[in-house]
């Protein structure tokens, strides 16, 4: 039984390289992932990750993220992404190297060379580790925390560094 339902989903699967991962049943929106390549793994317990390679694009919630290498993981609706990760919405954009999103939690994990914008308030934030909190607006950035306000305006920017900063876009704070 586990090998006809392999065969039928590695078929499914390597016929699309988009699709749909989350419905709007049970109070969830869609959740789009695309790729130049992709590939179903089966692992512990019969649980299904999501393997996406090459011009990953994904979007979910008015949010746009592209990068090289994504991974979801069926049973927990987390999602890896990795390489050249480039996220924007209506009022933000980061980059980094790495990013974890935790799907039910609305959050964000970015770690390496990030940089968040949030484009209605002029603020760049810098530092190692972020982590974003998409309803909440709220951030934390630890190691190497850069803070500048006005920052397209040479003449009216105010820069702040720390090793941690938390940052509420409601407070400016």
């Amino acid at each position: 039984m586990k090998t006809s339902i392999l065969i039928s989903l590695i078929f499914l699967f390597g016929c699309l390289t988009s699709v749909a991962i989350s419905g709007e049943t049970a109070g969830k929106r869609h959740v789009y992932l695309d790729a130049d390549q992709s590939e179903i793994k089966i692992v512990e317990n019969d649980q299904l990750e999501l393997h996406y390679y090459n011009n990953v694009r994904f979007e979910y919630k008015g949010a746009d993220l592209y990068c090289d290498t994504a991974v979801w993981y069926e049973s927990k609706d987390i999602i890896e992404f990795w390489g050249n990760i480039r996220y924007a919405d209506s009022l933000h954009d980061l980059n980094s190297n790495y990013l974890r999103y935790l799907q039910a939690e609305n959050r964000f994990l970015a770690t390496g060379a990030c940089e968040l914008i949030e484009k209605d308030e002029r603020v760049k934030i810098r530092g190692e580790n972020v982590s974003f909190n998409r309803d909440t607006d709220e951030l934390v950035v630890t190691d190497s925390s850069y803070l500048a306000v006005n920052y397209d305006d040479p003449a009216a920017i105010i820069e702040i560094t720390s090793d941690t900063l938390h940052y509420s876009s409601e407070n400016h704070m």
